[in-house]
């Protein structure tokens, strides 16, 4: 991923600094001399927050007990 690292007072030529943001080319702006804001395309946005969402689900499903079917189906019908 090749970031571009930009101070937040170059937001004045904003249309400068998003034609150079693309998928997987991240701008990323400081202020103060610290990293503040990201600005990502929109579809690699979309897709790490559904990747997020999956990752979230996955863990609470690892945390949920499980339940053994044959098991269950023998303690219901023998």
């Amino acid at each position: 991923m090749m970031a571009q690292i930009k101070p937040v007072s170059e937001l004045k030529n904003y249309q400068t600094v998003l034609d150079k943001v693309k998928k997987g080319k991240p701008t990323f702006l400081n202020q103060d001399g610290q990293l503040k804001y990201a600005l990502v395309d929109i579809n690699e946005y979309d897709e790490f927050i559904t990747a997020l969402d999956l990752l979230k689900r996955l863990k609470n499903a690892a945390a949920l007990e499980h339940y053994d079917f044959d098991a269950i189906k023998k303690d219901l019908f023998e």
